[in-house]
C-alpha cells in the first residue's frame, strides 16, 4: 500500500556496521520503496549470498557449503531505504545462519559482501525494477574527535620550549668579563706604580736626608781641623 511505513529496524552493532554496505539504486522518476519491493530486495540479496557462500564458504567464514540465507537473514540499517532524488539509497549487512556460522562470527564479512554485490547489479536491481546498481561501498566509522581544554588544568606541567643562547647576553657577559679584567690589571699596574715611586721617593729623600747629614758633618770636620 502507498501509505506503508516500514518497521524500524534495530540499531546494529559495531561488528554489524563495519561490516555493512552502501548501495544506490537509479531510477527514472522518484521513487518510494513500499514492503514488497523491501521483500524483493531481500531476496534477490539472499540469493546471490546463497550462491557465492556455498562455492566458497571459507571466505564467508562458513563451516561447510551446506549454508542456505533467505530474507532474514539480510538486515537494513536504521534509517534506510533512503530516497534521495530519483534514487533509493540502502545500506544492509548480512547475518551467517546459526548452524553454519563459526564460533563467535555471525556477520558476513563487509569485504566479501561487497565484492558479491558488485558481481551481481543486474540481479539486484531487476528485482526491484530499478535502472542500475551504483555506489557500492563498504561503510566506514567516523573517527572520534576529542576536544582539548583551552586551559591548562592544575596538574599539567608546563611546557618547557629550549631558545638559543641570547648572542647580546653573551657580548655583555664577554665585555664585562674583559673589562673586569682590564680594570684588576689596571689596578695592579698603579699599585706596582705607586709602590715603585714611594720607594724611589724614599730613597731620594733619604739621600738628601744623609747628604746634609754628610755635609754638616763635613762642615763640624772643616771647623775642627781650622782650630
Amino acid at each position: 500500500p502507498s501509505n506503508y511505513t516500514a518497521p524500524t529496524p534495530a540499531t546494529p552493532s559495531m561488528n554489524e556496521t563495519i561490516n555493512s554496505v552502501r548501495a544506490t539504486l537509479e531510477y527514472s522518476r522518484p521513487t518510494m520503496w513500499n514492503a514488497n519491493d523491501i521483500q524483493r530486495f531481500k531476496a534477490s540479496v539472499a540469493i546471490i549470498v546463497t550462491r557465492d557462500c556455498q562455492t566458497q564458504y571459507q571466505r564467508c567464514l562458513l563451516q561447510n557449503q551446506n549454508a542456505t540465507l533467505n530474507q532474514n537473514n539480510i538486515k537494513i540499517s536504521s534509517g534506510y531505504p533512503l530516497q534521495e532524488g530519483n534514487n533509493v539509497v540502502i545500506v544492509i549487512y548480512v547475518t551467517l545462519p546459526a548452524t553454519n556460522q563459526r564460533a563467535t562470527v555471525n556477520v558476513l564479512p563487509g569485504n566479501v559482501l561487497l565484492s558479491i554485490m558488485r558481481n551481481n547489479p543486474t540481479h539486484i536491481s531487476s528485482a526491484v525494477n530499478a535502472l542500475q546498481v551504483t555506489g557500492f561501498q563498504q561503510v566506514t566509522l567516523a573517527p572520534s574527535t576529542t576536544t582539548q581544554p583551552a586551559t591548562q588544568s592544575a596538574t599539567t606541567k608546563p611546557v618547557t620550549v629550549a631558545t638559543a643562547p641570547n648572542n647580546d647576553n653573551m657580548i655583555i657577559g664577554l665585555t664585562l668579563g674583559i673589562g673586569g679584567g682590564i680594570v684588576l690589571i689596571l689596578f695592579a699596574f698603579l699599585g706596582y706604580y705607586f709602590k715603585k715611586n714611594r720607594s724611589a721617593m724614599n730613597r731620594k729623600e733619604k739621600s738628601r736626608e744623609l747628604t746634609k747629614l754628610y755635609g754638616e758633618k763635613f762642615q763640624e770636620l772643616t771647623k775642627l781641623n781650622n782650630l
